[in-house]
């Protein structure tokens, strides 16, 4: 598996919107973005930092579902 970068919470808000996430909420620093698919919803919270480590759990894996 390829290293992942780091990113700021802008440009994966970008990323995920381009694979289908839409933005549903903001509250303070934190956008929260879903991905409705059939039955379920992937929902994944976003820290809009500078730099966001791409290892974060709660990025990562519900997103990694979906993305990869």
């Amino acid at each position: 598996m390829a290293k992942l970068g780091v990113f700021s919470g802008a440009e994966l808000c970008r990323i995920l919107g381009q694979h289908g996430f839409m933005s549903v909420r903001q509250r303070g620093s934190h956008v929260v973005m879903q991905q409705r698919t059939g039955l379920t919803t992937i929902t994944v919270p976003i820290p809009m930092h500078r730099e966001i480590r791409i290892g974060n759990p709660s990025i990562y894996h519900p997103a990694k579902r979906t993305v990869s």
